[in-house]
């Protein structure tokens, strides 16, 4: 009855979701029951970590010209360089990180990171 209301979310619920699953069947049968046979049987929920949009597209700000338009192949050394920036979770917070690459050799060619505090 667990496996089946397991497979039949394909592999989605979890404790909560199955006791609530379950109890519509007409089952009772506690969260800690179902954690406890569900990692016997070696089942573990699939999560889908939701996309955190970090860029807002929707505003009339200037946008810096796309000169290379995905021409990103390069006949000469130090010609092209791009860059991004990332942000990292870390247990202290946010690190932030900034690298360049030259476009010709691809290879890193510079670095920056931050780790604001506050």
């Amino acid at each position: 009855m667990l496996q089946n209301a397991f497979e039949k979310s394909r592999r989605t619920y979890g404790t909560r979701r199955l006791k609530i699953a379950l109890s519509r069947q007409g089952r009772s049968v506690g969260r800690r029951r179902i954690g406890r046979l569900m990692k016997e049987a070696g089942g573990t929920c699939k999560t889908k970590r939701r996309l955190k949009v970090t860029t807002g597209s929707k505003h009339d700000l200037p946008i810096a010209p796309n000169y290379l338009e995905r021409q990103f192949a390069v006949a000469q050394v130090n010609q092209v360089y791009a860059g991004d920036i990332t942000y990292i979770p870390t247990l202290e917070g946010w690190l932030y990180l900034a690298v360049v690459i030259g476009l010709f050799s691809r290879q890193v060619v510079g670095w920056a990171y931050e780790n604001p505090v506050g």
